[in-house]
């Protein structure tokens, strides 16, 4: 596990002695969890060349893919590929720059809203580390793409993504974390914070919201669009020199943003950022979200259901089987189960795992996608649902070559 700003090598050592000695009743590593005896399917991946940062996304009949590909040391393209029936059409061309930044978890969005495409990249703004803008692009329905747009309009030289879009309406929603107050010298005031943004399909911003003043500066957003409407969970900053890291949420509800609300108290106290964030799904008004915990050095992996579009969760439930990594990913089946996929160590490999769970706690047996990396390189596992099917898009690092790989899984072969 890589973690950013941690000042304190000692907790590194308790949180690595956590993640080999904590136990569950999961059983990851039993025979009824190997792939070859389902109906996994490696698919030929439309990503060639040195390409990694995958992001799937579903709409209507098809699954979208994006990703970055290197083509040398500085120059970078964002393409992605469309599939409806598990074959990958072949890749267009988004953007491409010499001036991004490109980092293993804040990855490239990509999403659509019927035949309008809208896809982001981060640009360098300043020779800093960690200061750069959030670009997007739309594809109009007649198929073309318009010019780079800047997201955050502060033109401060700062840090600037982890961004999530959604479509919502006729319009889409994008949700990320903006760092213009990291650089105010009054520590009071000098916080990440957590904003949001309606584009139009003319890719125009027609709305921009300040969600949360204080959160934590490097965990992934995530957005949600039920019945009620909009829901952005994050990963929260508490005010007090505790340093609690739980999931928030917000909601959107007649053109207000709710107060930012823990989800589930786990109450999880970090020096630093867990490069870790929360996952949300929708279906029709239930809300499923998902996430990585340590808390008490005690690493988790816990989904919670909402019935009311995210107003009220009820009980978190535990999936992971006692060495979980995170990066954390979930999808909505229906109205009461969801799937969830996250890193877990079993048998000395880091592999990449998914389960099926329901309101009730009820879940299925664990499956083994794929053999992945805790290595900053192998990126955050993706997963999309296309009808009776699950995606899956990771990164695999052999003889210093990233590469993006895609998989299908059907549904129907989880097993209680």
């Amino acid at each position: 596990m890589k973690y950013k700003n941690l000042v304190s090598p000692p907790f590194i050592l308790i949180l690595l002695l956590a993640f080999t000695c904590c136990k569950n009743d999961n059983k990851i590593g039993s025979k009824s969890t190997k792939n070859e005896d389902l109906g996994l399917k490696i698919t030929t991946s439309p990503a060639t060349g040195i390409t990694s940062e995958p992001s799937l996304f579903s709409s209507d009949n098809s699954v979208f893919l994006s990703w970055v590909e290197k083509t040398n040391d500085s120059l970078y393209t964002l393409l992605y590929s469309q599939s409806r029936d598990s074959v990958w059409s072949n890749p267009d061309t988004i953007a491409s720059g010499t001036d991004w930044f490109n980092n293993w978890a804040d990855y490239p969005i990509f999403s659509a809203n019927k035949e309008v495409f809208i896809a982001h990249f981060l640009q360098k703004s300043a020779s800093g580390k960690y200061t750069y803008d959030i670009k997007y692009k739309v594809k109009a329905a007649d198929g073309t793409w318009g010019h780079s747009i800047l997201l955050n309009e502060d033109h401060v030289q700062a840090e600037h993504g982890f961004v999530s879009l959604m479509p919502y309406g006729e319009n889409f929603i994008a949700s990320w974390l903006d760092g213009r107050n990291t650089v105010n010298e009054n520590k009071a005031l000098n916080q990440m914070t957590v904003r949001a943004a309606i584009i139009n399909p003319e890719g125009n911003k027609l709305e921009e919201y300040l969600i949360d003043d204080r959160v934590c500066d490097c965990c992934q957003t995530s957005i949600a669009v039920p019945d009620d409407g909009p829901v952005i969970v994050y990963r929260d900053r508490s005010e007090d020199e505790k340093e609690v890291r739980d999931i928030s949420i917000v909601r959107l509800q007649d053109t207000i943003w709710s107060t930012p609300k823990v989800i589930s108290k786990d109450n999880w106290q970090l020096n630093g950022c867990p490069v870790n964030g929360p996952r949300a799904s929708a279906y029709k008004n239930t809300v499923a979200v998902a996430w990585f915990s340590a808390a008490n050095d005690k690493p988790k992996v816990q989904i919670v259901f909402s019935g009311n579009g995210g107003e009220s969760f009820d009980p978190a439930i535990r999936l992971d089987s006692g060495k979980p990594i995170g990066r954390i990913d979930v999808e909505m089946l229906d109205e009461n189960t969801a799937v969830v996929s996250w890193l877990e160590t079993v048998a000395s490999k880091d592999v990449i795992v998914a389960m099926k769970v329901n309101k009730e706690g009820v879940r299925s047996q664990p499956i083994q996608i794929a053999t992945s990396s805790a290595e900053r390189s192998s990126g955050f596992p993706q997963m999309a649902l296309l009808n009776d099917h699950l995606y899956f898009a990771w990164t695999t690092n052999l003889e210093n070559k990233s590469s993006v790989i895609t998989a299908i899984f059907p549904v129907s072969d989880f097993t209680e």
